[in-house]
């Protein structure tokens, strides 16, 4: 490496990294698209989650967090591994900002544990996946 700074010619961005490249991804599939997990919205919110007849574990993410595209694919994991016994949600906090505001989401990824309609649990940030398999697990064991 080393040899002299890179200059960028007039007009042009001083980082040789392309400005949409890296992070852009498109809008995670819904579960019609063979996905396990539900996406949320703020007029489904009621419906899907706090309606729910078993534990409801809630993503709150956007689509430009980094950290949020790091525990997608687990995400997806947890949805299939605990499918009929509790459901896997996302909520795209940007479009859904009434759903996030009232749960008081400030960082992403946030995730809410849900039981009968009511948050029990609370997971900010990258946790390892046996943190969300024991949490769910004890959720799921207790009787409604």
């Amino acid at each position: 490496m080393g040899g002299a700074p890179y200059i960028a010619p007039a007009g042009e961005p001083r980082s040789r990294v392309p400005v949409e490249a890296p992070f852009s991804s498109p809008k995670p599939p819904t579960v019609m698209d063979g996905k396990k997990y539900v996406e949320a919205t703020d007029s489904t919110f009621q419906q899907v989650v706090l309606d729910s007849d078993v534990p409801v574990l809630v993503d709150f993410w956007a689509e430009w967090c980094g950290p949020c595209r790091v525990i997608a694919p687990m995400i997806e994991e947890l949805a299939s591994d605990y499918e009929g016994r509790a459901k896997v949600v996302k909520l795209d906090v940007d479009a859904n900002p009434q759903v996030a505001m009232q749960y008081g989401i400030r960082s992403i990824p946030s995730l809410i544990f849900f039981k009968d309609g009511r948050p029990v649990d609370q997971i900010v940030g990258i946790r390892p996946k046996r943190e969300f398999t024991d949490r769910l697990d004890a959720l799921a064991a207790q009787p409604a």
